[in-house]
């Protein structure tokens, strides 16, 4: 890594100001796309000498960052919300990639700043239809570790692509998020055990518990145990909170579905 030439390309051509915000979008984009606290602190910290600030002080919340970067006589405090809270790894290891690139001195500052508003705007590897799909053939097959027959793959195949596909509608559409787990539980659950029971199979229950288990918070629910695990008492707090109302919400509907299609325990 080339400090000198990092250090004296920001302190000649950026203010301080214009260092600590370009940290601040790194580290939002970090926290959207599903990175655990003690990353996005270090990916921070390791940029900021890369850019020459002397000294940092950064503050990660559940959904707020805090950066305070000193250089010389100056001090700048900036703060910044974050917004959706997903998964996108691609995201992530290309935001790595980048700042790695910095690092050996094969970007500038301008060029970094370039490269991440590319990253937020490339759309995704795979079309829709090929995520509904692959999804619902997902949700068939935990149907067959089940103990489920092939009628209840057929069934469980279908509701949970529809299930995704209702998903997808209502997080376009920017509903609240506990709205379209509880809403997705419900379609995908709903039409799991109408159409198991449809095409008389002899578990209809294996359709239908396996119809949902695309919504299961698998990196929220492990970033939250990171989190707590590595004294981030609050961070990680905010995020198993929000792991049980994400459950809460897929419980609350699979038990509307149970009452208004019916259920039976084999």
């Amino acid at each position: 890594m080339d400090t000198s030439r990092s250090i004296s390309e920001t302190t000649a051509s950026s203010s301080l100001s214009h260092l600590v915000e370009l940290l601040l979008r790194i580290a939002r984009l970090l926290l959207e796309n599903g990175a655990e606290t003690r990353r996005v602190f270090e990916t921070v910290q390791e940029m900021g000498k890369s850019l020459g600030v002397e000294d940092l002080h950064v503050l990660v919340t559940h959904r707020s960052v805090l950066i305070t970067g000193i250089r010389g006589d100056d001090i700048v405090t900036r703060i910044i919300r974050v917004n959706t809270l997903g998964v996108n790894f691609t995201m992530l290891s290309g935001i790595s990639r980048v700042l790695k690139r910095y690092q050996r001195g094969e970007l500038t500052i301008q060029t970094v700043e370039s490269e991440l508003k590319r990253l937020t705007a490339m759309r995704p590897h795979y079309p829709r239809w090929m995520v509904i799909v692959m999804v619902g053939l997902a949700c068939g097959g935990f149907s067959l570790l089940f103990e489920g027959d092939a009628q209840a793959f057929i069934a469980c195949a279908i509701a949970a692509s529809l299930g995704v596909f209702v998903r997808q509608e209502l997080h376009h559409r920017a509903f609240q998020p506990l709205l379209f787990f509880y809403a997705t539980a419900l379609v995908s659950s709903l039409v799991a055990n109408t159409l198991a029971r449809t095409l008389h199979s002899a578990n209809p229950n294996a359709a239908l518990v396996a119809s949902v288990l695309m919504l299961v918070p698998g990196v929220p629910m492990i970033n939250a145990v990171a989190d707590l695990v590595k004294g981030h008492l609050l961070t990680g707090l905010a995020r198993a909170t929000t792991v049980v109302l994400i459950a809460f919400a897929v419980a609350l509907g699979l038990l509307t579905s149970m009452y208004l299609g019916g259920f039976s325990k084999y």
